[in-house]
């Protein structure tokens, strides 16, 4: 069985800077082939912005190499229109 998975901004840096950070059910999780994994502009944005403030050591090699480490980990980047922001601002 597929299932999708919408990385947040803290898994996407231990994915890549300590997946020793993530817990073992997670981890087998996001690396289940089974398991499509999601990103968002917003998580480039939020990397970019941690970096460009000093917040996120090594940052601007992450940047740098963003699209080939999404790539090799199978991520599938998707769009977030305005309606999508509206309707998750509304929940709660």
């Amino acid at each position: 069985m597929t299932s999708e998975v919408l990385l947040d901004t803290c898994v996407r840096l231990d994915l890549s800077i300590a997946p020793e950070r993530i817990g073992e059910e997670a981890l087998a999780r996001l690396i289940d082939p089974t398991t499509i994994l999601l990103a968002s502009a917003a998580l480039a944005w939020e990397v970019a912005m941690k970096t460009r403030a000093g917040k996120l050591l090594g940052g601007d090699r992450l940047l740098a190499a963003w699209d080939r480490q999404l790539s090799d980990l199978g991520v599938v980047p998707i769009c977030i229109e305005h309606q999508d922001s509206l309707r998750a601002g509304g929940l709660g």
